[in-house]
């Protein structure tokens, strides 16, 4: 089987992630884009045997893109479902983190559920299909039981990120380490003025850290914090990437913290205290591994197709 992904390529690992899965039983190629004429139209009796995987088309309604960009979406979605045996959407938020049209994006969401053979996300949400998410990979190739960092965020450093609201209750008396790249000066101005005022002890660096020392640093972490804004996320990445190298985790209530309490023993919830019972990493490794395998991910994605 041929499949197409869009995006191609992203900085998110998640893409290389399911790709490599689905390389095992397919021939996996990137999608070019439609304003290359030549490819495309060479291309077009191979798509109309292949299968097409969308993957964050529902933050494509961003106000940073004009009117006719909007449309120009909405053109390039509907050319996919002609010329394609099948397009599957894997929808990863409810709303798009940056600025956008309510209106615009419930219409946008509409348009792409219908268009869709196949509808997935990767936590139960009614009306798609439940596939888990893939597992990182684990590049140290050994486990650190023995764990130096106590708490830690890593990721993009953002508004949505709950770190505001984080560091205006965690305690004086607990070490946090934050890893991550900040493109909004005020906010980072905002959370270095918090933990001063507060006298935190919190080591942040804005930095963006390469796949090899994120995976350096995780394996050596008992707990990674996650305190995004549930309403805007279906699943966090983060969350994934923590457990496939030991680390428990801390969120917030919501719906995603009771999706994944009720799978996995080493999710707590965040509170003032930031007291849990720590799990230790072998557990948390084989726990995240009966649900979210390579072998499972690849199953469950060959009944779509």
């Amino acid at each position: 089987m041929r499949i197409y992904y869009l995006p191609g390529e992203s900085v998110n690992s998640y893409i290389s992630n399911i790709k490599g899965i689905l390389s095992v039983n397919h021939k996996v190629e990137s999608m070019p884009e439609v304003n290359d004429f030549k490819t495309f139209l060479s291309q077009m009796k191979i798509y109309k045997e292949s299968i097409i995987i969308l993957n964050w088309f529902e933050d494509k309604t961003s106000l940073r893109g004009n009117f006719f960009k909007i449309i120009y979406r909405f053109l390039y979605i509907l050319i996919i479902k002609i010329i394609f045996r099948k397009v599957i959407w894997i929808r990863h938020n409810f709303k798009p983190h940056d600025k956008h049209n309510p209106y615009v994006y419930r219409f946008f969401c509409f348009f792409l559920y219908y268009i869709s053979d196949e509808k997935v996300t990767h936590r139960d949400i009614l009306g798609y299909k439940y596939i888990p998410h893939p597992l990182y990979i684990n590049i140290n190739k050994f486990l650190i039981e023995s764990r130096k960092i106590d708490y830690l965020y890593f990721g993009v450093i953002s508004r949505y990120k709950g770190l505001v609201k984080l560091l205006s209750f965690w305690p004086v008396n607990k070490k946090l380490v934050i890893r991550g790249s900040c493109k909004e000066q005020a906010l980072y101005e905002e959370l270095i003025s918090i933990i001063l005022k507060r006298q935190l002890d919190v080591d942040i660096e804005n930095v963006f850290l390469s796949e090899n020392d994120l995976g350096i640093m995780i394996s050596n972490t008992k707990f990674v914090i996650l305190p995004h804004d549930d309403k805007s996320m279906i699943v966090s990445g983060v969350f994934y990437h923590a457990a496939t190298f030991g680390a428990n985790v801390l969120m917030f209530k919501s719906e995603f913290y009771d999706f994944c309490e009720n799978k996995f023993s080493f999710v707590s919830e965040l509170n003032e205290e930031v007291d849990a019972k720590y799990i230790e990493p072998r557990i948390v490794i084989n726990e995240v591994l009966r649900e979210c395998s390579n072998h499972i991910v690849l199953s469950e994605m060959n009944k779509l197709f």
